[in-house]
Formats: structure tokens, sequence, C-alpha cells
């Protein structure tokens, strides 16, 4: 597989896509810019999505992550390098406007849900900093250590707009931190504090002060509900914890036979109950988990181990992203899609299509997603996320 393709993200960055109807016609009027990025070559470009022609590129002196940082209808994306940069594009005037190395080795990174700030995580030095995404200036600088100064890479770094705060997961210590950037936020305080009221105990100081939330044990592939208040996590034995982020501490745990993956799976609504689905990871199994009452109430076999499902909030269906290519033949190029109603799986036989294939970025509506078209060519195909037909190709350079 080359590398484009194995490192292609795209992004909806400009133009009404998301409001017109998912037809072929409509779309080859589309103006909409797409950002494509070739993380391994350090390489952006801007392509128009209307006419598949190139509209500029960058290349850069260092790889990128594939991840792009932009909310809908802003004039600034935000992009990051693995050596510790970050770029502010110009999506405007097709400028790289900004660069800033904030450390020697960049992990994560996660923006506010009004995109005035972003917090980026280093592994080398082990550092949170807090960035004002307008002038690129570091607010906040927090060394990533627990209380007996053990430090500890971050695994990754989420945006809670519910709470106006970042939440980063610690990889080698047990802990959660949430940052706060509410201007309104209460102060926080370390310890056991008698009366609140009495000012007494000292808060912490500064902007984005860290939060912390002791675990039993380190955690990853952490997921969270729609409203952030609990925060869920697995170890690699099968043991998932529900910690509630209001109390800071874990109120659930869930035994599964072997490992599975919350940040490979979902959250919908179905037959009014918010429904997390996750895969585990050493078996062909989609297990369906009420949020409410913590339970598994189904179970769904598919064809693959190691899925990861991917979706939008406004379609129908979810995709299976397949980690594991050799478990579905190859000569079938059959895409796996959930249909998030009826909890059925939809096979979807689509020649054109690599094995397990999922949707690289979707329009605004959720009626359009971009697809590779195999594992070894640069052609991007645009598919009605409702008939499953395909609207359009475009051959990336």
């Amino acid at each position: 597989m080359s590398n484009f393709i194995h490192y292609v993200r795209l992004l909806l960055v400009a133009g009404m896509l998301a409001s017109v109807p998912a037809r072929a016609a409509t779309l080859l009027e589309s103006t909409s810019i797409l950002v494509v990025t070739d993380a391994a070559a350090g390489q952006a470009t801007l392509l128009n999505s209307a006419t598949c022609e190139i509209d500029q590129t960058f290349k850069l002196p260092y790889p990128l992550h594939d991840k792009i940082s932009r909310l809908a209808g802003q004039r600034y994306a935000y992009l990051s390098s693995p050596q510790g940069w970050i770029i502010k594009l110009d999506l405007q005037s097709r400028t790289i406007v900004q660069q800033l190395r904030i450390g020697q080795i960049t992990s994560a990174v996660a923006m506010s849900h009004d995109g005035r700030y972003l917090m980026v995580a280093n592994a080398l030095p082990t550092t949170l900093l807090a960035i004002d995404t307008d002038n690129f200036s570091i607010l906040r600088t927090l060394d990533v250590k627990d209380k007996n100064g053990k430090a500890s890479e971050v695994d990754s770094i989420y945006n809670a707009p519910t709470r106006q705060s970042f939440i980063a997961v610690m990889r080698d210590i047990p802990e959660l931190w949430e940052m706060s950037y509410d201007p309104h936020a209460e102060p926080i305080y370390e310890g056991y504090v008698h009366d609140y009221k009495m000012g007494e105990g000292i808060a912490l100081q500064g902007r984005f002060p860290a939060r912390r939330t002791i675990l039993e044990q380190p955690l990853a592939h952490f997921i969270f509900d729609t409203t952030f208040t609990h925060a869920i996590g697995a170890d690699k034995h099968g043991l998932m914890q529900v910690i509630n982020l209001n109390i800071r501490r874990k109120i659930r745990e869930i035994h599964f036979a072997s490992a599975v993956q919350p940040d490979a799976g979902a959250i919908w609504q179905w037959q009014n109950r918010s429904v997390l689905v996750l895969p585990q990871t050493d078996e062909k199994i989609l297990h369906v988990i009420d949020l409410q009452n913590w339970q598994v109430i189904r179970q769904i076999i598919v064809e693959t181990k190691h899925p990861r499902l991917v979706e939008h909030a406004h379609s129908l269906h979810v995709w299976l992203e397949n980690s594991a290519t050799d478990d579905i033949s190859s000569a079938k190029k059959q895409i796996q899609i959930l249909n998030k109603k009826s909890l059925n799986i939809v096979p979807y036989l689509a020649p054109s299509l690599a094995s397990g294939s999922a949707p690289l970025a979707w329009t605004e509506d959720g009626h359009l997603v971009l697809l590779r078209s195999s594992a070894d060519s640069k052609e991007m195909l645009i598919v009605d996320t409702e008939t499953l037909e395909t609207v359009r190709h475009c051959h990336l350079p």
C-alpha cells in the first residue's frame, strides 16, 4: 500500500456541500475544498471536490499527523507534526500563516469547541501546552507528572464541549486530567477542603488548571458519552470501567472474556436509548451496551476481527473499517455496514473499493462520504450513504 493512501485523511473545509441533496449533478456544481494530507511525506493538498483539480499543495520539511483540526465554517485549519510543529493554514488565502515548534516529539492535539484554543501533548518533553489559535502564543505549560513526580506520556486528548474543557488520558500513570477553558469555571482544589465557602485550601492557580481523576490502574481506548459525564475506558485484559467525571470516580465495571476497544466503537440513539457499540478485539463480535443501566443487551456477529466503527451523527449507517484485511477475501471487496436502526449488518459489494474501506471524510449532513477506491491507487470515490451509489471519481496526484 502506498504511503499516500495509507496516511491520507480528508476534511471538508469550504463550500456548501453539506446543505445540498446527495445527487451527482449537485455534487458536480459544488465548489467544496478538501484538505488532503500525505502524512509521511509532510504534504498537504487543497483539492476541489467538484472538479477534482488541485488548488494548492504545501510541502513541509517534516512529517505530519493525519489529524486535521478545524471547526465547520472557520477560515483556518491546524496541522501538527510528530516532530513538534504546529501549523496554521489560511484556507482563504491558501497560505501557511504560522508555524510553531512546541516540543521534540508531539503525540496528540485537540481543539476547543469554540476554536480559540489548542491543547497539545508532547511525548518529549512530557508536557501539555495550551495554545491561543489567534496568535499562537503559549498560554500554559503543564508538566505531566503524578503527585510523586512520575512522568507520563499522554495517550490521547479530547475536547469536551459540554464541559468546556480538555480531557487528557495518561499512558503511564493511572490518571485522567481535565483542563477547563470555561472563563466562569469554579476554582479547583487538590486534596480535602473542609469549607469551600470560607476559602479554606489553596486553589490551583493559572489558566487551564489540571483537575485530576485518579484511576485504579492506567486505562486506554477511552470513549465518552454524548454529555461527557462518563469516560469509558478499558485495559488489555477485558476489564472496562465507567468513570463519572463529575464525582471523579469509578461507578461501574464490565468484564469481557478478552480485550475490548471503546475508542473503536460508537455511540448513538437506538430505540429511545443511548447505546455504545464496541468491538471485542480478538473475536468477530460487536457488543451493544445500554448506557443507562450499563448492560450488554445484544451481540452482533461480524466477518472480521479488529473492526473500527466509523459513523456520522446524521447518517443511517455505520461503516466497519477493517484493520485486518486478510479476514475478508480481497476478491469479494465486501464492505460491512451496520444499520443504526435495525442493528443489522448490510453487506456492501463494491468491486472498486478496497476491502475494509471506511469513510475518510463526510459531508456535514452525513449524506456523502469519501472513500479510497483500492489499497494501491490514489483514486477517491464519493458515495451516497443512503443508496450506496458512487456519484463521482477523483484522482489524487
